[in-house]
């Protein structure tokens, strides 16, 4: 299930797919697609009309929540998703670990407009979070930079 849902997000970055594609990408046979296809649809992730697979950007976000927990690589999930679902993905791991999220707080500060991408709130931290997604990974140099800015 968990590669399938995998597959799913990667195919529909630029919308709807078709059943056969998922079934292609995952390499497994038409039944046993079909079967974990309406367990999606069932858990009401994906929609299926004929043989199309509509995802909306929310239950995207909850695909890859549902893929995290079933073990899938988060720094993989990352890269399938867009900028702003990304954003959304980190809200989302917060709230399920007790914060209290707001995304895109901005505010004002020595005549300078900043924005944070997620705030995290459970007494007694506050976390501050500016959220990045690193194509090519990131060497050891360049996050001493980022920590030390």
């Amino acid at each position: 299930m968990r590669e399938m849902i995998i597959s799913i997000l990667k195919l529909t970055k630029n919308g709807v797919i078709e059943q056969e594609n998922v079934n292609k990408e995952t390499k497994i046979s038409k039944s046993i697609g079909q079967k974990l296809l309406q367990k999606l649809q069932y858990d009401k992730l994906i929609y299926l009309k004929g043989d199309m697979v509509h995802v909306d950007t929310t239950n995207r976000l909850k695909l890859a929540v549902r893929a995290a927990e079933l073990g899938a690589d988060i720094e993989r999930l990352s890269h399938l998703l867009a900028w702003k679902e990304f954003e959304n993905l980190i809200a989302i791991a917060l709230v399920q670990n007790g914060y209290e999220a707001t995304e895109n707080v901005r505010f004002k500060h020595a005549l300078r407009r900043w924005e944070i991408d997620v705030v995290g709130c459970r007494k007694p931290f506050v976390l501050c979070i500016d959220c990045k997604q690193w194509r090519n990974g990131i060497s050891p140099s360049k996050l001493e930079k980022i920590v030390a800015d």
